[in-house]
């Protein structure tokens, strides 16, 4: 178990620095009218400043940056301490995960069908969201131990 909550950490924050990165370079491109760089391809600008940019009125790469951070302090509390991974935290950073990957999905969607280009660095969250998918799914909570 140990090994899969470092995995999610290192994915995690790789996940945060992609997300505050994008977010800054969208809150640098708002104050100097800067475009957003795209490390390939040219859709970042398109795709994040798109209608699509926000859900409920909140830029989709802050729903990342709290995900992503989500899962570095729980994976680090799990990591020093163990027995917190209950059965309902675990569900709660299960239910997390599923959301964001669905999530995810629906941005691909509208990337490709509706937008028609896309976004490097959203490519890059979808791929690590189905990699901490796979691990988080694949952990187990501790058992309670009634003697204790």
């Amino acid at each position: 178990m140990k090994r899969q909550v470092i995995f999610i950490i290192a994915i995690a924050t790789v996940g945060l620095a992609n997300a505050g990165q994008l977010y800054g370079q969208y809150v640098e491109s708002l104050r100097s009218a800067s475009p957003i760089v795209c490390v390939v391809g040219s859709g970042c600008q398109a795709v994040v400043m798109s209608l699509y940019g926000s859900t409920l009125g909140i830029k989709n790469e802050l729903f990342g940056i709290f995900y992503y951070g989500m899962l570095v302090a729980i994976g680090l509390c799990v990591l020093f301490l163990p027995k917190l991974l209950t059965k309902g935290l675990l569900w709660l950073v299960r239910i997390a995960s599923v959301t964001a990957m669905l999530f995810s999905l629906y941005l691909l969607y509208i990337q490709v069908f509706i937008l028609k280009t896309l976004c490097f660095r959203c490519l890059v969250a979808i791929l690590l969201n189905v990699l901490l998918l796979i691990l988080v799914l694949s952990l187990q909570a501790n058992p309670i131990n009634k003697k204790d």
